[in-house]
């Protein structure tokens, strides 16, 4: 595919789906199952201190202090409560995912990809209220909302699951909580067809796709 369902950052969504259980359990594995970032989270929370560090607004690649591209020791350094954590992604290959306690129930996922001999942080997952882009959009926003904040939108999915993002590409993407094959022909082309009231399920925060 061409379109940026195609890049790589599309693909980290489902890495926190199928996250491993430290004891080392292999679970059957499916790309459209919650249980594992939600194990994980519930993991963290009972034996790691929640980092207390700001988390809005979202902007250019940035969770408060956290931003993509930073390594792990500078992700620990800000957050000691950090942990990796193995897991695979929807073709199951194995990933390094890195869980970010951010309070007592809520947990921050960071995906690592390997640049110049060592690894850096390629993308922030959001799963939970509270954190937010400046225009104000986050978990639980409406597509509505989204419509009626960014003019332009590109949209694509990946193994079902649909993603919308600002156009000129900001370095956010939402998830949304409709499937692909509950909407109309063209809605790729013209996201106005999905429906308003699709709310979002995630924010994947992430570099700025590179125009070809």
């Amino acid at each position: 595919m061409t379109t940026p369902a195609g890049k790589p950052w599309l693909t980290f969504f489902f890495a926190g789906l199928l996250i491993a259980e430290c004891r080392g359990d292999r679970r059957e594995q499916s790309a459209t199952s919650a249980i594992g970032p939600q194990a994980s989270r519930q993991d963290s929370q009972q034996h790691l201190q929640a980092c207390k560090i700001e988390l809005t607004p979202i902007a250019a690649g940035r969770l408060g202090v956290l931003r993509v591209g930073m390594t792990p020791d500078a992700l620990r350094a800000v957050c000691p409560g950090t942990v990796p954590q193995a897991g695979t992604d929807e073709e199951g290959s194995p990933v390094t995912l890195y869980a970010v306690p951010v309070s007592d129930q809520d947990t921050v996922f960071a995906d690592l990809e390997m640049a110049q001999g060592h690894g850096v942080v390629r993308s922030f997952s959001i799963q939970f209220a509270g954190p937010r882009t400046l225009e104000g959009i986050a978990v639980g926003s409406t597509f509505r909302d989204i419509r009626s904040t960014y003019r332009r939108l590109g949209a694509d999915d990946n193994e079902g699951r649909v993603y919308v993002w600002p156009e000129p590409d900001r370095g956010i993407s939402f998830a949304l909580s409709v499937g692909r094959d509950a909407l109309r022909p063209g809605w790729r082309e013209a996201p106005a067809l999905i429906p308003d009231t699709a709310h979002v399920v995630e924010l994947l925060i992430r570099a700025p796709l590179r125009k070809s």
